[in-house]
């Protein structure tokens, strides 16, 4: 359903050099000698727009490397644009914010489908603001991992939120 996959490093062996080229400037492919993969040996979730093009494309690696100097989470280069599972805003009008997809997903098993993530714990963007606006969200619940980034950016998320005019509740 939300076309989620996991970069292997073979992308480069499917693909022909017109289609590098915009990889590379989409930021999927490094612009380095091997094209290396920007996601690689992460799960992928790519964001739509309401066209179903892809605007943007989130990564995790499945593997901690952070002690490495490796960031768990991936983003393109450039703004966080568009809201994974954004026909959520569609359907429901209480929307729970997470930190990524994975939490959505989580909690979309446990039948919990109006869910959306941001872009990691500091990661409100004006796209989801200005979505909530446009289909009239009545209630926004923040639901962030209970650690001190999550707390810090469910802190921001409600001020910033509150002072967009939305009714605010806030779980851990």
């Amino acid at each position: 359903e939300f076309k989620i996959g996991f970069c292997d490093r073979t992308l480069h062996k499917m693909i022909s050099k017109e289609q590098k080229a915009l990889f590379v400037a989409a930021g999927i492919l490094k612009d380095n000698q091997t094209k290396s993969e920007h996601f690689s040996s992460c799960l992928t979730f790519p964001v739509f727009n309401d066209e179903g093009l892809t605007v943007n494309m989130i990564g995790r690696r499945i593997r901690n490397r952070e002690s490495e100097g490796y960031a768990s989470h991936l983003f393109l280069k450039g703004t966080n644009r568009g809201i994974f599972n954004a026909k959520a805003l569609k359907v429901y009008d209480e929307i729970m914010l997470t930190e990524c997809p994975i939490d959505s997903l989580s909690l979309m098993v446990l039948g919990f489908n109006n869910t959306v993530p941001l872009y990691g714990a500091l990661g409100l963007t004006k796209d989801h603001i200005n979505a909530f606006h446009e289909h009239e969200i009545k209630l926004i619940i923040i639901a962030l991992d209970n650690d001190e980034k999550g707390k810090e950016g469910a802190e921001k998320a409600k001020e910033t939120l509150l002072q967009e005019g939305f009714p605010v509740k806030v779980i851990y």
